[in-house]
This record gives structure tokens, sequence and C-alpha cells, in this order.
């Protein structure tokens, strides 16, 4: 037992205790939550449009619960009634609703609250490192103990309070990640693209009428501001688990990189993980530097951009959809597979891109213009791991209802 796990004993073992109470409330099929704890983002929110054309013809009872106050009233412009969590009556709520959509865990909604209700995971990317059962955390246990009532109850939202349903985009992910990593069958799967990402192949009039009617004014302002450049950088880093401070050890020098940008009327935005704790204060001030806030939703942005420079993050694999340059910055990557997470596959092998191992080496890209497109056999051989059930059909909203009312249209 470390000293984290008995501090955030006491406390789990509250939430687990209310999480069983909540399993004895009756529960209405015909109340569904949806959220995602990182903000108005993920899959939930881009398969919104869709649910909520599809429920015209049921009239089910649609809720978003949020994590973040100051989203609720852009939430509730789009057409679906929202709550703080621990509002009254999103507590009400997540006590009696019969499912919860989400991208992560039921902790989007509220993981105490959520006994016995129908949960489905829309998931919020392509599992490239070790995830649940999977995970470092995880494995360190001896197996032995893994079922324990004290593990339990540390691991009950994300390893214990699995899926009823879930969605995946290959068969490779379905085999060698998600079936794994929940302990589940094939049958709690559904196959297809992810939500969030088949506004990739929308026209760009598309995507701002989107960004239009389900984005902030700030996103809307954002991308307006961004077509005057000539190619358009963005960073988007995955995050590290002891909260250390990566952008300082990557050795970027913030004017070096801005007089780049400027010479070549280029742009590069700084795109950090939700769960990344660091001071960008550096960074800020540039004419060609913009860092982002960690809720920003970037994903209708991507269309937009030129190259993305990333490094472990599951963001490559979305990339790819695009037929973009893409630029593999892993200035850490040994400190990275000993401190953070393990990749499930070869990483170099699995992430085929021009690769920058230190700040000279990715502004040397920069400055020479060099291409850092994929090449067209590569990229066919990544989609097909990552991705070959992107262009399968499949209607989530009636696949849910089958399961929870066994009663879908033939």
């Amino acid at each position: 037992m470390t000293k984290h796990e008995l501090k955030t004993f006491p406390i789990k073992l509250i939430g687990y205790i209310i999480y069983q109470f909540s399993c004895l409330v009756p529960r209405n099929k015909k109340k569904w939550l949806l959220g995602d704890i990182m903000g108005f983002s993920g899959n939930t929110k881009y398969w919104l449009p869709q649910l909520l054309e599809q429920n015209r013809e049921y009239n089910y009872e649609l809720l978003w619960i949020t994590h973040n106050k100051k989203l609720l009233a852009n939430i509730r412009a789009t057409g679906i009634n929202a709550y703080y969590w621990l509002h009254p009556m999103a507590i009400w709520h997540c006590l009696t609703a019969g499912v919860y959509i989400v991208t992560d865990c039921t902790k989007d909604i509220n993981c105490y609250l959520s006994g016995r209700a129908f949960y489905v995971n829309l998931w919020h990317g392509i599992g490239l490192k070790g995830c649940g059962k999977l995970s470092k955390i995880y494995l360190r246990v001896p197996e032995k103990k893994r079922n324990s009532f004290y593990y339990r109850v540390l691991f009950f939202y994300w390893i214990y309070r699995v899926p009823d349903l879930c969605l995946t985009t290959s068969e490779f992910q379905l085999k060698n990640f998600f079936m794994p990593m929940f302990g589940l069958p094939r049958e709690n799967f559904m196959l297809g693209m992810f939500p969030r990402n088949r506004i990739f192949f929308k026209s760009k009039t598309e995507i701002k009428k989107f960004v239009g009617e389900y984005c902030s004014k700030e996103q809307q302002i954002f991308l307006s501001n961004i077509e005057k450049y000539h190619k358009i950088y963005v960073y988007m880093p995955t995050w590290r688990d002891d909260g250390r401070n990566f952008i300082e050890a990557s050795g970027i020098e913030p004017n070096r990189l801005n007089t780049v940008l400027n010479q070549k009327n280029a742009l590069c935005i700084f795109k950090l993980h939700p769960k990344t704790a660091i001071n960008m204060h550096s960074l800020k001030g540039f004419s060609n530097i913009v860092v982002l806030d960690k809720s920003f939703d970037l994903y209708p942005i991507l269309p937009f951009t030129s190259t993305l420079i990333t490094d472990y993050s599951s963001i490559y694999t979305d990339y790819l959809l695009l037929n973009k340059e893409v630029i593999i910055f892993n200035f850490d990557q040994e400190e990275y597979m000993q401190k953070d997470r393990d990749f499930l596959f070869d990483f170099d092998v699995y992430t085929p891109a021009k690769r920058a191992r230190n700040f000279d080496a990715l502004i040397t890209l920069m400055e020479q213009d060099v291409d850092c497109h994929i090449s067209d056999v590569e990229r066919e051989k990544m989609l097909e791991i990552y991705w070959n059930y992107r262009n399968q059909e499949i209607d989530i909203f009636e696949i849910i209802r089958d399961k929870v009312f066994n009663d879908v249209k033939k």
C-alpha cells in the first residue's frame, strides 16, 4: 500500500458505499445522461446533434451533466438541458437516470451515483498506452489481491465499473486494447468511427456551421483569426503522470521559435492535455505563438491546421485521418516509458512520422520546410490498424435502444 492509496482510501470508501446505495434506486430507462469531465467536448458532444435529431420521435429525457458551471449556457444553447454535477437536480437525475453516456468513465457524470445505470462509453482516443487493466497502476498489484475489497474500493469506477457498451474503431484495437483493458467480450462493443472524427470529413463550410452552433464564441473568433496564416502548426503533447514540467525539459526556445514562425507567416498553437498542470506564462505574449486553454475544444479547428507536433498522444492517430504533416517530438521518450506509461506496441513501428529528438531538430524541420507527410503506404497501413471500421455505418442511438429496451427498428 502506498501513502497515496492510504490517504485516498477513506474518501473512496465513502464513495463506494454511496455507490452501493445508488444500486437500490429505481432507474428510468427513458432518462439519458451525457457528460465529459474535460468539458463540453469529446465524442458525447459530437454525437449530440444526431442524438437530438433521432430523439424527436421518442422524446426521451436527455440531460448533460457538467463539472464546469461556466459551460452551462453554451451547452443549453445547443438544445439539451444541462446541470452542474453537484446541483440538487443533477444529483436527483444521476440517481434515477437509466442510461449514462460518457467518453472516459462514469466519473464524467457521477461515478458514485451510477449504480445499475446502463453505462455507454464512447471513449476518447485510440489506445497506444496501458489503461484500465493494462495500466502500470493496476498490474503492479499482485494478482491474488486485485479482487480484494481494498482494491475494489480504490479502482472501482475505472477498473471494476466496466461499460455495458463501448465504441471502438478497429479490429486491432478491439482485440489488443479494449477487450483486455475492460475484460469484456466482443458483444459489449460497437465498431465504427468516433463521432468527433467525422467532422474531419466535412467541408470547411460545414465545419464553420458546426462551430457556430455547438462551440463557444471564443472558438468561433479563433477560427476566423487563424485563416490569415500560410502554415499552422499545432503542438498537442500528452500529459505526464507525475506533473513534471516537460515543456521546460523540451528545450523549446520561444524567441527562436517565434522568429522562424514570423518569417514564414506561420502560427504555432500550443494545446496541452486537460490533465496537464504546467504554467505556460513563458510562451505567452508572442506574435506567432498561441497558448490555448486546456479546456478549449480543438477538434473542429484541426482540419484548418497544417502540421501536428505531438509525442505519445493518441492525437497522432486522429490526425492520420486528415492526411497532413506529422512530427513526433519525442525528446523524453525513455523517461516517459520509465516514469509514466508503457506502450502496448512498439512505438516507433506503430507511429511512423518524422522524428525530432530535441528542439534543434524540430526547428530545423520548420526552417527548411521539410515535407513531414507520412508516406501513402505507411499511412494506409496505420489506418487499417487504427481505423479499419472508419467506413462502417453504425447507429449508436438504435444500438443503445436495442440494449436498453430490446426495441430497435429493423
